[in-house]
């Protein structure tokens, strides 16, 4: 029998946290209007083997599932496998420590893909998440839609198959960010919806990693560069690029550290051939406040 299911939903569970990944998969399970079983194909991914995901099934009676465990695989790897399982026009990621907004999300997405006007290789929702006081208190909720986060996102699987879109297993931090940013930055035909559609529950706070950022960047800019975007487009990453690793130099005292600002180096090169790169990153310095100038002189020396 032919597959007639049109959305797959990656959702991956590294959290080993079985109550919150019940939550996740009962807001799949608990969504109205459609017919979840026929229509939906929910492929979980997991690098803990001591994981319990026995009788879930019996909790989601709406929901074909398929399980992934990977003992020790990065996220990154896992993803990948689930990309190779995808067997449907369509895909979207779900965190298992997030939410489906409400019990119409997906409703949302499929009247979109059910009308034959609609033209995208990736429809892009709102993703909704909570503000904290300095007490950490909820006082208020926001809602963003940010190129370089995959939430609320849905992609064409034949767009990500074209352009051979996968995540890079050479990161850890940034897998996510980085297979967003490269897949906005080529698609031609993304689709805006002004509606909430994910909920992005709160993370804890990490130290980034400043040398896994700026492989992300490289690679990245490597991507668009091989894809032929235009100068201008990729001026303006590469900017942002050098000047918040810079930030993340200034802030986490790795100035006067040889082996990081030697890899920054590596970046900062990429914009020699522009030749006011100096006056242009000057500027985005001072209007992100960064006060302290980038040693441009001494960062030569490693070119």
């Amino acid at each position: 029998m032919a597959n007639s299911k049109m959305l797959t939903i990656l959702l991956y569970d590294i959290e080993n946290d079985t109550a919150q990944l019940f939550k996740a998969l009962a807001t799949i399970n608990n969504q109205v209007g459609l017919r979840l079983e026929e229509e939906v194909q929910v492929i979980l991914l997991s690098n803990q083997m001591t994981a319990s995901y026995d009788d879930l099934e019996s909790y989601f009676p709406n929901l074909k599932l398929m399980f992934e465990y990977h003992d020790g695989w990065s996220l990154a790897k896992l993803l990948n496998l689930g990309l190779t399982n995808i067997v449907t026009p369509w895909m979207t990621i779900l965190d298992s420590r997030d939410l489906l907004f409400a019990d119409g999300a997906l409703l949302d997405f499929f009247k979109l893909i059910w009308n034959p006007e609609t033209k995208a290789d990736v429809i892009v929702f709102k993703y909704v998440y909570p503000e904290f006081d300095k007490q950490h208190r909820v006082t208020s909720f926001g809602r963003a839609d940010f190129l370089n986060m995959p939430f609320g996102k849905y992609w064409k699987r034949d767009f990500l198959a074209e352009q051979q879109l996968g995540f890079n297993e050479k990161l850890d931090q940034y897998v996510l960010t980085d297979f967003t940013s490269r897949a906005m930055e080529i698609c031609p035909k993304p689709l805006w919806v002004d509606l909430n559609n994910y909920y992005l529950a709160p993370r804890p706070k990490i130290k980034q990693n400043v040398t896994e950022f700026i492989t992300y960047r490289i690679d990245f800019l490597n991507f668009i560069s091989h894809h032929q975007v235009t100068d201008e487009i990729y001026l303006r990453d590469l900017v942002w690029s050098i000047v918040y690793a810079w930030s993340l130099l200034v802030d986490l005292g790795y100035t006067n550290d040889s082996h990081k600002m030697g890899i920054f180096s590596q970046l900062l090169i990429l914009i020699r051939s522009f030749g006011n790169y100096k006056a242009i990153l000057n500027e985005e310095c001072r209007q992100q406040g960064i006060v302290f100038e980038i040693p441009y002189d001494q960062l030569k020396k490693g070119w």
